[in-house]
């Protein structure tokens, strides 16, 4: 059973009016363990465990320091019962507390019984909501381990015998974008991003679906909505941020992003990542080296380069992208596998480039290391079928090295007529991006075998 009174209690604002109004209003609360702290940072030292914690947050504080408070509270192990102190209940107010879950928004009030009444509704709140918190760090769990299967049994199940409870429904949509199921997720997250005042998780997740339906400029709209009701979510901006490369010519916009994610969590991979591809697009590659080297393996190195090769050659810079699948295959020479699919994906980007005769030497490449890649087996069929007999019966044995068919000297840009690669990249915007090590889902469109 969840306890109705808490064993200490926080009260962040800069006011000591509201210092001592709070103070008298959660004695019987609280006991006399209450504390005032000014600064965000102040709260560290008491989200590391233990009993639950009732916390109250000025609005004054202003809406950077709110959220970095109700950011802290989000990443840390201990139950916190949150109540927002405000002079007027805002639609921003309301945005930032669905977003973070707090139990009470209660308007200013210098009377005492007033605000003991707000305090109530904060613990009974948060009472209400214990099994369904309980439920969601199951979930956490089960998302660590990626056993996505459990954690979408068991949230269907919640639903069964509460539905339409807000949390669980969008917890749920966030399992299926994460296992791919995206279609399953799309009518929850509509639903819920059209209510007002607006959910910004629901317009995140949903801003996700529509990115998987290559539906970018849309995404973008709703990624930057969020962003201007709480520009402070890192993955959110690595979202927004994905969301900008995937648009042709975009790539300094989209690294922009990245960097404001970095700046609010320097070590987020996925911004890592971003802005590590957006540079390589760029040229800068010793910048992007030295920054994938700092959380990449080898294979994910691969990725990244894979992945900024695919904005080059959406770009039109072909010279530059297939460059930088020969840096690749050099990082990952012994992995057959992933290998194979980066020729294959070269072969796609020099059939873009109209030079169908490289592409066929690439396919060959890419069966030599993995026989069994029928796409590559497909788009070879595909390519040959538009050549001369002579020129698509070469023998694998008369086929240059990879190595010898990239000579940047003598590339010229080709605007010939090639297979369509304008659909849109198949990399879904996961919460972990780097757990993608098979490169069949950095293709440059998922229609070309």
């Amino acid at each position: 059973m969840v306890a109705t009174t808490f064993k200490s209690a926080i009260v962040a604002t800069r006011s000591s009016q509201i210092k001592s109004l709070y103070r008298e209003a959660l004695r019987d609360r609280s006991g006399s363990n209450i504390e005032v702290i000014q600064e965000p940072v102040e709260i560290e030292p008491h989200l590391k465990g233990g009993d639950s914690l009732l916390l109250v947050i000025d609005w004054n504080l202003d809406v950077d320091n709110v959220v970095c408070l109700l950011n802290k509270v989000q990443g840390s192990s201990r139950e916190v019962a949150v109540l927002i102190h405000t002079e007027t209940i805002s639609g921003k107010a309301i945005s930032v507390g669905l977003e973070y879950s707090v139990n009470y928004i209660g308007n200013a009030s210098e009377i005492p019984s007033e605000i003991k009444v707000g305090v109530g509704k904060a613990i009974d709140s948060f009472v209400k909501l214990s099994p369904i918190r309980s439920i969601l760090n199951i979930i956490d769990i089960f998302r660590k381990r990626g056993d996505f299967e459990s954690a979408m049994s068991l949230l269907e199940s919640t639903l069964e015998k509460a539905p339409k409870v807000a949390m669980v429904e969008l917890e749920l949509a966030a399992i299926y974008i994460d296992s791919g199921l995206w279609r399953d997720a799309e009518p929850i997250v509509k639903r819920l991003s059209e209510v007002q005042p607006p959910n910004l998780r629901a317009q995140h997740l949903y801003g996700r679906v529509l990115m998987k339906k290559g539906q970018n400029k849309e995404a973008e709209g709703l990624l930057n909505n969020c962003r201007l009701l709480n520009p402070y979510n890192a993955p959110r901006l690595v979202d927004l941020g994905r969301c900008i490369l995937e648009q042709p010519g975009r790539t300094g916009e989209a690294l922009e992003v990245f960097d404001q994610a970095m700046k609010l969590d320097p070590n987020l991979p996925e911004a890592k990542l971003g802005k590590s591809e957006c540079l390589l697009a760029q040229g800068d590659i010793e910048d992007a080296l030295e920054l994938i080297k700092s959380f990449a393996s080898p294979r994910e190195l691969a990725s990244v380069f894979n992945l900024a090769a695919i904005v080059n050659i959406r770009d039109r810079k072909f010279i530059d992208g297939i460059g930088l699948y020969q840096v690749a295959l050099k990082s990952i020479k012994d992995d057959n596998f992933a290998s194979s699919r980066l020729y294959f994906n070269a072969a796609l980007g020099f059939n873009r480039w109209d030079r169908p005769e490289d592409a066929l030497k690439c396919l060959r490449k890419s069966l030599e290391l993995d026989p069994t890649f029928t796409r590559s087996k497909t788009l070879m069929k595909r390519i040959s079928e538009k050549l001369p007999l002579a020129m698509s019966s070469l023998q694998s044995n008369e086929v240059d090295q990879f190595e010898s068919v990239i000579q940047k000297k003598e590339m010229k840009t080709a605007n010939a007529k090639t297979l369509d690669l304008d659909s849109p990249s198949s990399l879904p915007p996961k919460k972990d991006p780097l757990a993608y090590t098979g490169f069949d889902d950095f293709d440059l469109s998922d229609e070309d075998a």
